[in-house]
């Protein structure tokens, strides 16, 4: 590893934070780093709340004046995947919860809220990652944990919300990948008792983790990520027999796969039962005895449904196929499940009181854009995911930055910048999107992927981002033209993801498990589902007044019959889009930082460098307009009163325009007029160079070390900026600065208020002095009496 996140390198960063944030300059000029992020996300913060505002950054006033950006930050982690953005996040974890921590010391203490938030990531990863093509440690499914702090700026608690976990991978994987990390550490790491209970000899004897064909890795230890994981269950608080419960549901899902289907014949037509060789019902067994159900009822609900129709209902035999995506489903919703307990159980560890919380950052570690050689739904979703998260970036560095300087009539010339808002509607679109035509096609009682298709090759047939040429359609394909380049999609099975549908059979033979884990999970699955926070397991566990959030996407689709599917459907396409959309409603309320992370090669191997991949990344990423719009642009504004407020000390009081100041403004005493007025004057002020006459009397040594001082702030400012009146603008509500400007004068004003202090400190210590020299001289005096 490149030593580029030692502790002493986040000490450097973090120092130099600390300089800056009391307008102090090193003299470093440090490069750009993940922690120089993370660090400016902390303080601006910090600076907001020590500005006075509220809880989650609003205000107590409701002064039109008030501009002030919200207390809440965001840090936003993109790029491809396998660029890095799972490790990036950690890093920025880690240097959030090390300035939040409120003992000041940078080692993690044992079972501290900072040691919770960092030993959340090795249990996420191993239930949540897999390696693909790409990527050793690629997270399948996205997160945004938002870290809480006091009024203090001390991290107190946090929350996971989690974003569309990829279950398909449980049955099956590409060649050259491998499932998720658990099933492997279960085998490397597991003691020779757990083991034996589990019924593991060899990884490779399992069907669900054979497709890939890679049981090992170089980058990554699966006996020491196990015992890594079992010691963060245990700080955590996760309960005893809920982690031998979670390890042994988790090790029963391979026997699980190892069951097979035979066909039958009988009068009612053809039918399907397990097979009769020695595996299918050895591993039936086991994965019985693990999951605390009968043997006999997996039997009989993996292979027939019953059919409701009005007042009758009757028995439907499974085909072998129908029996094994049965066995797959249930499987996939037993996962799904298991990682939904595990985040709220992980937020019920570190969730604090809502009234206590100040503000938050969070940090997004979404999936990165996708394309294999055979992409699927997960791949729509996931690349939807980064179109969404492509449009946030453009608006909010784009689109609203430039619409906010026109409105404000300031000088600007605007940025021409690319738009994937088409591409989005295609996706989206409430009645015509890709999402909203499956959703239709999955009420229908025939549904299939060949009509969905053959239905978006007529709707689209105009769309500049819809594509499918001749071979595409013959095999039930088609193209979106991303922000990031063409994907080709197979739209086979995208019906039955989209439903994602668990028989209902399955879920009441799971209700009556004996293992009480299993069974609260699907027990309480309806009312998880309309609240979105129930806690599972709760009476083993401390409580809490703020409810975790609703879980993911991850866990069992609709349990209800056909007729009522058909009637009313909850998609995984239609629940997936929704849980965006509140994303971006809370990112879009806080102020948000940007990584971007780039891959530098699509061969997973170090000291290569391709430019071209690097140039195509920042390209469509938006990267080169965002620099540009960076260089000219005003990244701090504030409002008139808060400028005036914060700056006013700060003014050359020699100069003219700093004589029609008053010392103080109130927003009740003064118009919206009267403020701009007054910070017009202010600004002039502020880089006037004017110093006492020379016909004033002969200046003491203080008054020259202010003009000393005086003529070094001018030269500081001049240096920052060539021209003045253009690192600061005047707008119609609001004071817009560049940041060498805004760097200036926060330099300045911090050591006016150090200055201030000492004088301060000076009488007050002058003061005690005269007291207690003239009482030293009373007692001297009447010493001297006595003596004489």
């Amino acid at each position: 590893r490149v030593p580029l996140y030692t502790n002493q390198i986040l000490e450097v960063y973090y120092n130099e934070g600390l300089l800056k944030s009391q307008g102090i300059e090193s003299g470093n000029h440090l490069p750009p780093h993940v922690y120089a992020i993370a660090d400016a996300a902390y303080r601006e913060m910090m600076r907001v709340i020590m500005s006075g505002f509220g809880a989650h950054g609003s205000t107590s006033s409701k002064s039109p004046h008030s501009t002030q950006a919200p207390a809440n930050h965001s840090i936003l982690i993109s790029g491809e995947s396998g660029a890095g953005k799972t490790e990036s996040t950690k890093i920025v974890l880690r240097y959030l919860t090390t300035v939040g921590n409120s003992t000041g010391d940078m080692n993690v203490e044992s079972g501290s809220v900072m040691d919770k938030v960092l030993q959340s990531n090795p249990i996420l990863e191993a239930f949540g990652n897999a390696r693909t093509l790409r990527n050793d440690n690629s997270s399948r499914f996205g997160k945004f944990i938002e870290l809480s702090f006091n009024k203090r700026g001390h991290l107190i608690g946090g929350v996971i919300r989690t974003y569309l976990l990829e279950k398909v991978r449980l049955p099956t994987q590409q060649r050259g990948e491998r499932n998720f990390h658990i099933f492997y550490q279960l085998a490397a790491g597991g003691s020779e008792e757990e083991r034996e209970r589990w019924g593991f000899s060899s990884i490779e004897d399992f069907d669900y983790v054979l497709h890939g064909g890679v049981f090992e890795l170089k980058s990554m230890d699966d006996k020491q990520e196990f015992q890594l994981l079992k010691h963060a269950l245990e700080t955590l608080n996760f309960a005893p027999a809920d982690q031998v419960s979670l390890l042994d549901m988790t090790a029963a899902l391979l026997h699980l796969g190892q069951v097979n289907f035979i066909g039958v014949h009988s009068g009612e037509g053809e039918g399907s039962a397990v097979a009769d060789d020695v595996e299918s019902r050895r591993s039936l067994a086991k994965a019985a005895e693990l999951l605390g159900l009968d043997v006999n009822a997996i039997a009989q609900t993996l292979t027939q449904r019953t059919i409701v129709a009005r007042d009758e209902s009757y028995i439907k035999k499974l085909t072998p196929l129908q029996a094994s995506d049965a066995r797959d489903a249930v499987a996939k919703a037993i996962y799904g499940k298991l990682f939904d307990w595990i985040v709220r159980t992980i937020n019920v560890s570190i969730v604090v009181e809502a009234k206590l919380v100040r503000s938050s950052i969070g940090v997004l570690d979404i999936f990165g854009f996708e394309c294999f050689v055979h992409n699927s739904f997960e791949q729509l979703c996931i690349n939807y995911t980064n179109e969404t998260l492509q449009q946030q970036f453009n608006q909010y560095i784009f689109k609203m930055e430039q619409i906010e300087y026109q409105k404000e009539k300031i000088e600007w010339s605007f940025i021409e910048f690319p738009d994937n808002q088409d591409c989005l509607d295609l996706i989206e679109h409430k009645v015509s999107g890709i999402l909203a035509m499956l959703d239709d096609e999955c009420r229908l009682g025939q549904a299939s992927d060949e009509k969905l298709v053959s239905r978006m090759y007529k709707a689209y047939e105009k769309n500049p981002r819809f594509l499918a040429n001749a071979p595409q359609k013959r095999d039930h394909k088609f193209c979106v033209r991303h922000y990031a380049g063409a994907v080709v999609y197979s739209a086979i099975t995208f019906v039955e993801k989209n439903r994602d549908e668990v028989p209902k059979e399955a879920t009441s033979l799971l209700q009556g498990s004996t293992l009480p884990l299993l069974s609260q999970l699907f027990s309480s699955a309806e009312v998880a589902a309309s609240e979105g926070s129930q806690k599972l397991s709760a009476p083993r566990r401390r409580e809490s007044s703020l409810t975790p959030p609703p879980p993911s996407l991850s866990g069992g689709g609709p349990t209800k019959s056909k007729a009522s599917t058909i009637a009313s459907m909850n998609s995984v396409g239609t629940q997936f889009k929704e849980q965006l959309h509140t994303l971006m409603e809370s990112i879009y309320a806080t102020t948000p930082h940007y990584i971007r992370c780039l891959k530098p090669n699509d061969e997973n191997i170090s000291d290569s460098f391709n430019r071209l991949r690097i140039t195509e990344q920042l390209r469509y990423g938006g990267v080169l307009e965002a620099v540009r719009v960076a260089r000219s642009g005003f990244p701090v504004r504030l409002s008139h009163l808060d400028f005036f407020a914060r700056y006013r000390a700060v003014a050359n009081p020699y100069s003219p325009a700093a004589q029609g100041l008053p010392a103080f403004c109130h927003k009740e005493s003064v118009t919206i007029e009267g403020m701009k007025t007054y910070c017009d004057l202010l600004i002039t002020a502020l880089w006037d160079e004017g110093l006492p006459d020379k016909g004033s009397e002969s200046p003491s040594r203080g008054t020259m070390n202010k003009r000393r001082s005086r003529i070094a702030d001018v030269a500081l400012w001049q240096s920052k900026s060539t021209i003045a009146k253009q690192s600061v603008q005047l707008g119609l509500t609001k004071v817009f600065l560049r940041k060498p400007a805004h760097d200036v004068l926060e330099s300045r004003r911090s050591r006016r208020i150090i200055s201030a202090a000492r004088r301060i400190q000076c009488q007050f210590r002058g003061n005690q002095m005269r007291k207690w020299y003239l009482t030293v001289s009373k007692a001297v005096r009447l010493m001297q009496r006595i003596g004489r």
